[in-house]
């Protein structure tokens, strides 16, 4: 029995307050060994991480789960050694993020310290920094088993002052720590030790803590919004929208209980297609429902001039895109219509001045369901709709082929990439083109089976 009371665990670990509530009200307890696998996959930084096991260890009866902790502690602290103290034969990398959190090349050295000391100085107290370990090759017999490292430095490079020339580093490093502003270890790994103690405890296997599975609860429905909390690299205002359905996710867990599962703790997550503040289009992101919440604001006029598409429902100046199943009638009014899947939100006026034209393309009146609206809105007591509405709350219905023609069209008009901004289209505008563009697309392939698409405003 560990010192963990397991509300207090629940506060510490999981982000989530919906999950949580899940959690209290199942009455979950968690097991040493799940505790651990949590402990070891949570956002805490690196050192607080192994104190954190080192604890656990300390308390549980579980004896095989204190050789795996045991085993962990003594690897981290012989790469933690190796890749500070071994300097021969390897240069150190430093990356400061006082310019964001790409981080920018602030220079190459011969020994951790001076690296490390030098990354607080850059950051100004005020940034994080990264120091990452490549070895440097003279001779091929030297290289480390089984990695590719970049060649040796050009003696020349040392002639440069007030500048580095960044070399042309592969992706494989001996190593990488990433330090807060203070200096203090956030995250570590290390490609130093042997192959065969690397593969003893970081081998994606469920039979080690830090991989087991842990079925989760799973609390968000499909195509609820939801927000991403809890993530120190993630804003907490990215919304996203969710897309696995709750039988994929029972489907999931039963699987995993299932005697010769090789689930692993990453298996535990869901998909949520994202679509944030920032211009550039997101694609489907798998996420542990432990990081989510739903996100209940009530958007209003939340489309800006940088962006004009997102995914939910924006109450404001808006057009309305979304799969809908009909029921057929004489009179086809809005209780007519169905919605199922993913809604996208449309700025009024950009559709209005850069899409409407694309959509009346493919518009179809005399299409059966189109040809059978029927509208109360008017003064005359009401009336059937023959064209294209776009300002009376009334649904124009698409097929999916006409939806493909709509994206086909627009991504030919904006086939020219270097001359976005001297066409019809401005570049902004263009952008945002290609989001809706690449969205409708999503839309068709995860809402497959609905009637059709409906447009409204």
């Amino acid at each position: 029995m560990t010192e963990y009371k397991d509300n207090a665990f629940i506060e510490k670990y999981i982000p989530s307050p919906e999950v949580k509530e899940a959690l209290y009200e199942s009455n979950r307890v968690f097991s040493d060994w799940e505790k651990a696998t949590i402990i070891w996959n949570s956002s805490l930084d690196y050192s607080a991480k192994l104190r954190e096991l080192e604890l656990l260890r300390n308390n549980t009866l579980d004896e095989a789960l204190m050789r795996q902790i045991d085993e962990r502690i003594i690897y981290e602290q012989d790469a933690m050694k190796l890749f500070k103290e071994n300097n021969k034969g390897f240069v150190y990398v430093l990356y400061s993020y006082e310019m964001g959190p790409e981080g920018y090349l602030y220079g190459y050295y011969g020994s951790f310290d001076l690296a490390w000391k030098d990354g607080i100085d850059a950051g100004y107290d005020m940034e994080g920094f990264c120091i990452k370990k490549h070895q440097i090759l003279n001779d091929d017999s030297e290289r480390l088993q089984g990695k590719i490292v970049f060649p040796a430095i050009d003696k020349n490079g040392s002639s440069y002052k007030g500048r580095v020339v960044e070399m042309n580093l592969t992706e494989w490093k001996a190593g990488e720590m990433v330090f807060d502003e203070k200096g203090d270890l956030l995250s570590f790994d290390s490609s130093e030790l042997s192959r065969e103690r690397a593969c003893a405890v970081n081998d994606e296997r469920n039979s080690r803590f830090e991989y087991s599975f842990v079925d989760f609860p799973n609390p968000f429905k499909q195509w609820e919004n939801v927000r991403i909390i809890g993530l120190p690299a993630v804003d907490d205002e990215v919304a996203g929208a969710v897309v696995s359905t709750q039988t994929e996710w029972q489907a999931l867990i039963d699987e995993a209980d299932s005697e010769k599962s090789e689930n692993v703790y990453k298996d535990a997550r869901i998909c949520v297609l994202e679509w944030g503040p920032e211009l550039q289009y997101r694609d489907l992101k798998a996420i542990m429902p432990i990081y989510l919440t739903r996100d209940d604001r009530n958007y209003c006029n939340s489309l800006s001039d940088r962006n004009k598409v997102m995914i939910g429902h924006d109450y404001g100046a808006a057009v309305w895109i979304q799969p809908v199943n009909i029921d057929i009638k004489d009179r086809i009014t809005n209780k007519c219509v169905h919605e199922v899947g993913m809604k996208l939100s449309i700025d009024f006026f950009f559709f209005m001045n850069i899409l409407q034209e694309g959509f009346m393309k493919f518009f179809d009146p005399k299409l059966e369901v189109n040809a059978k609206r029927y509208t109360k809105a008017f003064s005359d007591g009401g009336r059937y709709l023959t064209g294209f509405e776009i300002e009376v709350l009334e649904p124009n219905f698409f097929t999916y082929e006409e939806i493909k023609g709509v994206i086909d069209y627009y991504e030919k008009l904006l086939a020219d990439f270097d001359r976005w901004y001297y066409s019809e289209i401005e570049l902004l505008d263009a952008r945002n083109v290609i989001k809706v563009m690449e969205l409708l697309k999503k839309m068709l392939k995860l809402c497959p089976d609905a009637d059709y698409i409906s447009v409204m405003s």
